[in-house]
């Protein structure tokens, strides 16, 4: 009988326990909730033409007002409440690509909410998505764990699981990890730029960089050297490389099995400096952009085969500016 009332006791404190907060938790805002899930509520009604009075982080008579206009003219339950419905009505997809150059309240909401709940205080809030706002966002992905493999989840893109994430009670989590962003030209003879953020989404760096093939052989270049666009994993380096070929500090690894070369004996997509090795070869033509900072040390820059190739001096300040955290993020896209 003991052994019943207890069995009985703990199945009713198991049904009675709350559950954890789930991604799709949307919080519930109303007349006088505070906070700053409020301040960036006011800022989506705002981007969607309705006018919620003062932007601060109170809930009051104004915002609920504009808040029910906002249910009625979308066909929602009007009952002044910012619930589940509401927030993916209310929300839009904010990146690069949607608001490039452009001031808007939604990315100014995501811009808030980053830097005041989730302490990216490097991060300005102008309305503008530039290349710290995917930083910081990219960063915010990989602390929550928002992303497996490749592109999966950690994109760069505030869509509807990343501002669950952002508006909901989460707990905040540890800034952890650093973020590469690589912004190439299509045109790959033409230098690239790589900026790398500390896990607090400031920029330390901002250094030339090249994309292009080493072979000239479109076939072969196309096929297994092009370096891959997308957010993938990535590392500095355990092992010893050849210094003569990829300098004399660690390479930076993309280390998802997508992105893996198939040529020259190598098995990673890298971030790296390096001698001229090929100096001698008459196969292919340099392109004008970079003649004169060929590679006749580990300062200069040369193609590659589907790698990142920075010069030598750069390739110190990356890594030293990273080697105290060995795993982040590396992003490559196009401009």
């Amino acid at each position: 009988m003991k052994n019943s009332c207890i069995a009985i006791y703990i199945a009713v404190i198991i049904i009675l326990a709350p559950s954890p907060v789930q991604a799709a938790d949307w919080k519930v805002l109303q007349i006088g909730s505070e906070g700053h899930e409020v301040y960036a509520l006011k800022l989506l009604l705002r981007n969607q033409n309705f006018d919620p009075g003062e932007i601060n982080t109170a809930f009051d008579e104004t915002t609920h007002e504009a808040l029910v206009s906002f249910q009625v003219r979308n066909q929602l339950d009007p009952d002044g409440k910012a619930g589940t419905d509401t927030w993916k009505k209310l929300i839009s997809t904010v990146s690069n690509a949607e608001h490039s150059g452009e001031i808007n309240d939604a990315v100014l909401a995501v811009q808030y909410l980053l830097r005041n709940k989730y302490a990216f205080t490097a991060l300005a809030e102008d309305g503008t998505f530039g290349i710290e706002t995917k930083a910081a966002v990219l960063l915010f992905q990989y602390n929550y764990k928002l992303g497996t493999n490749g592109t999966n989840g950690m994109d760069g893109i505030v869509g509807a699981k990343t501002w669950s994430y952002m508006i909901h009670d989460s707990t905040k989590a540890k800034q952890s990890g650093w973020v590469i962003c690589i912004e190439l030209n299509e045109d790959r003879s033409t230098l690239g730029t790589l900026y790398a953020f500390d896990a607090e989404g400031k920029k330390n760096l901002e250094i030339p960089c090249l994309a292009q093939s080493m072979t000239m052989n479109p076939n072969w270049r196309d096929k297994y050297a092009n370096t891959p666009l997308g957010c993938f994993k990535a590392s500095v380096s355990r092992r010893s490389r050849n210094k003569a070929e990829f300098g004399i500090y660690k390479c930076i690894e993309l280390d998802d099995t997508d992105v893996r070369a198939v040529t020259n004996g190598r098995d990673r997509i890298l971030i790296h400096s390096g001698s001229n090795a090929y100096k001698h070869k008459t196969d292919y033509s340099l392109p004008v952009l970079y003649k004169g900072c060929r590679a006749q040390t580990i300062s200069g820059l040369d193609q590659t085969h589907g790698c990142i190739r920075i010069s030598g001096n750069d390739h110190a300040k990356l890594y030293f500016t990273l080697k105290d955290q060995a795993v982040g993020i590396v992003s490559i896209s196009e401009i």
